[in-house]
């Protein structure tokens, strides 16, 4: 008889496999255009952009908000950051104001109403700094409204892939309503040592690109850049199945030169 899986924490997986603080970080700063030193990092699970970011600028600092109180009280204390267990859908804790937001893990999809979207946006607009950028990512293309499953494999540095499953299992055209799961593999010279099912699932809202784009307007921010590719300038999306950054800016912030 076999011996069972190893066991092996979910976020663990998540983190190692789909966050990439490393990359997104040079990604943030280059879209701001300035010097930013203030982070908010809103849906921010353990906070892990905030701790890269912390690291990285020695002089900034960081606030990170989710609404998993657990996940708050694991994420690493640091003198610099501020951390806050609070529900996004209603008005946020006061901080001082932000240079950069980032909304990170397709979280905007959490917002389930068009109301809930414009009031988070108008709510981030008034605390942030003069010359911030809102950085939102989101995911669509055709294969977004139809079910199924794809399989990356993410190598770690000692040689061990990750398996992670990205499972659409259920999607109402007249609601946008979906539901999605994240499956987990770890493999280890050939053979599975590890793995997690379902070790997320989401039931959100999927907004299109040109809701998402209104409900900022909406909210005074100015006409945002589309960012399929971290390294790449803005574009249109194509394909059928994209990811992009949306990046909003304040009426007084200067657009990034390409």
């Amino acid at each position: 008889m076999s011996s069972p899986l190893n066991p092996v924490d979910r976020h663990w997986f998540y983190e190692r496999a789909i966050q990439s603080p490393a990359q997104l970080l040079p990604f943030l700063q280059r879209i701001h255009g300035g010097q930013p030193l203030r982070l908010r990092e809103d849906f921010c699970a353990r906070a892990r952009l905030c701790d890269a970011w912390l690291q990285a600028i020695p002089s900034s600092s960081a606030v990170g908000i989710d609404w998993d109180a657990d996940l708050i009280a694991a994420s690493a204390p640091h003198p610099r950051k501020q951390l806050f267990a609070a529900d996004l859908r209603a008005p946020h804790p006061r901080h001082a104001p932000a240079d950069l937001i980032f909304v990170g893990n397709f979280s905007i999809s959490e917002l389930a109403t068009r109301l809930e979207l414009t009031e988070y946006f108008q709510r981030v607009r008034a605390q942030a700094a003069p010359r911030a950028v809102l950085v939102v990512d989101t995911y669509g293309g055709p294969a977004a409204w139809r079910t199924g499953s794809m399989l990356r494999i993410h190598t770690l540095d000692d040689g061990r892939r990750i398996h992670h499953i990205w499972e659409q299992r259920a999607v109402d055209p007249i609601t946008h309503r979906v539901e999605n799961a994240l499956h987990f593999r770890l493999e280890d010279r050939g053979e599975i040592v590890a793995e997690c099912t379902d070790a997320f699932l989401y039931r959100w809202r999927l907004w299109g690109l040109a809701d998402l784009i209104e409900a900022g307007e909406q909210a005074g921010w100015l006409a945002p850049e589309v960012y399929p590719e971290l390294e790449g300038g803005p574009t249109r999306p194509e394909g059928e199945s994209w990811a992009a950054c949306i990046a909003w800016r304040c009426p007084d912030s200067p657009r990034t030169e390409e």
